[in-house]
């Protein structure tokens, strides 16, 4: 819906003046609802669900699931490699589909790896990870190190409690941030 407001000027002459509703507005700022879809993809056996516009890249499908990562990754649909300068509707993708990713490591930049902090009993060290890993990467080696089982330790980040099950880039962890480790007794 849109709405005209008649502005008054100096001279009495009024003119038109368009202001777009809230909903234009977050229309025209996040897309339309119809026109996005929601595409699943699966790798290590977890499916990732990722909202995106149905005339989106296939590069910026890549982008929008693993961000830094993008280059690394290669996507299939239906067995068939996907190109990234291609669209969606190109491949016929559409609202609800699965494809597959698969990552190569080797292929990762080392400086987007991320450098986090560890702290435990007033003992710091530094871990490397990379940004798509799960945490449970870290959280494993860093029992090794410390010389603890792993299920006696929780790992807290800001105050929260941190997953094995998420990365760096899910919760958009930088380089130098401090994880405090405490044992559970």
């Amino acid at each position: 819906m849109t709405f005209i407001d008649l502005d008054a000027s100096e001279e009495n002459h009024y003119h038109l003046s368009y202001i777009p509703s809230t909903k234009s507005q977050l229309e025209q700022e996040f897309g339309n609802k119809k026109d996005m879809i929601t595409v699943y993809i699966s790798r290590d056996k977890e499916k990732t669900q990722v909202q995106i516009s149905k005339n989106a890249t296939i590069l910026e499908l890549k982008e929008k699931y693993l961000k830094s990562a993008a280059p690394a990754l290669t996507l299939r649909f239906m067995g068939m490699l996907l190109n990234n300068d291609k669209t969606l509707p190109d491949y016929t993708i559409g609202d609800q589909d699965c494809l597959d990713a698969t990552l190569d490591r080797s292929s990762i930049d080392s400086s987007q790896y991320i450098k986090l902090k560890l702290r435990f009993e007033n003992e710091m060290h530094l871990f490397k990870i990379s940004p798509i890993d799960k945490l449970e990467k870290l959280f494993e080696k860093y029992a090794t190190k410390i010389n603890k089982p792993l299920d006696r330790l929780k790992f807290i980040f800001d105050g929260y409690i941190l997953s094995p099950n998420d990365s760096c880039q899910s919760l958009e962890l930088e380089n130098n941030f401090i994880i405090d480790v405490q044992e559970i007794h």
